[in-house]
C-alpha cells in the first residue's frame, strides 16, 4: 500500500483493486433452450433465522446453493399460487462506496380473508426476514436452472400488502422485498442437489 500523510502521521491506502473483478466468460444465447415466463403454483418461504448457515453450502462463486438446511424442528411454509399470482423478481442497486447489490423480491396473492391468512400476514409485519424458494417453469435443458433461491443472505421483509374490496377479486396482494441499504450482495442462486429430483425432493421437504 502506498502510504498518505495527515498531520504528523502516515496512512495505507488501501488497494481497491482487488475488489474488481472482469469478465472471464461469454454470455450465449441457446437457440436449443430459450427461456420462457412463469413459476409453478408452489413458493417456499422459510424465516431466515430458522436456516442453519453454517451446514448450508454453495459452489465457489456462490451461483448455486447446493444444501439448503435448516435448524432442528424448523419447516418452510408455502404460499400456493393460480396462473401467474405468484412471481419473483430482483433488479440491480448502484452503490457509490461500495461494490454494487441487488433488490430480491417476491410477489404473491392471499386468495381469502380467513383468519389463519389474516395472522400470518400480521406475523409478516413483526420484521421478521423471509428466504424464498421457487420453481420455474423453464427448467433447462438438462433441469438444472428449475429452482432458484430469493433473498439468501439478508433476507426480504414485508414491504407491500394491499386490499381492495372491488378489485382484484378482493384479494390480497403481497410483496415481499430486501431492506433499503440491506440488498443482497448477488443475484439469486440456483438451488440444486445432484439433480432435478433430488432437488424437488428437498424442495418438498424443506
Amino acid at each position: 500500500m502506498t502510504p498518505f500523510r495527515r498531520g504528523l502521521f502516515f496512512f495505507p491506502i488501501p488497494n481497491t483493486g482487488t475488489c474488481l473483478e472482469g469478465m472471464d466468460d461469454d454470455i450465449v444465447a441457446d437457440c436449443e433452450d430459450l427461456t420462457f415466463a412463469g413459476l409453478e403454483a408452489i413458493v417456499r418461504l422459510v424465516n431466515r433465522n430458522d436456516i442453519d448457515y453454517a451446514a448450508t453450502t454453495f459452489n465457489a462463486d456462490k451461483t448455486v446453493c447446493t444444501n439448503l438446511v435448516l435448524k432442528a424442528g424448523k419447516v418452510a411454509f408455502s404460499i400456493v399460487g393460480f396462473k401467474k399470482s405468484n412471481d419473483a423478481e430482483f433488479k440491480l442497486v448502484k452503490k457509490d462506496a461500495v461494490n454494487d447489490a441487488f433488490e430480491h423480491a417476491l410477489k404473491g396473492v392471499a386468495f381469502n380473508r380467513k383468519k389463519e391468512t389474516l395472522a400470518q400476514i400480521n406475523k409478516f409485519c413483526s420484521g421478521n426476514r423471509i428466504v424464498a424458494v421457487v420453481e420455474y417453469k423453464h427448467k433447462g435443458t438438462t433441469n438444472t436452472e428449475a429452482f432458484m433461491v430469493y433473498g439468501i443472505a439478508a433476507g426480504m421483509e414485508i414491504a407491500e400488502a394491499t386490499h381492495t374490496a372491488n378489485a382484484n377479486n378482493g384479494t390480497i396482494s403481497l410483496r415481499f422485498a430486501s431492506v433499503k441499504d440491506e440488498e443482497e450482495p448477488k443475484v439469486p442462486c440456483l438451488f440444486l442437489k445432484t439433480d432435478y429430483a433430488t432437488t424437488k425432493t428437498a424442495f418438498d421437504a424443506l
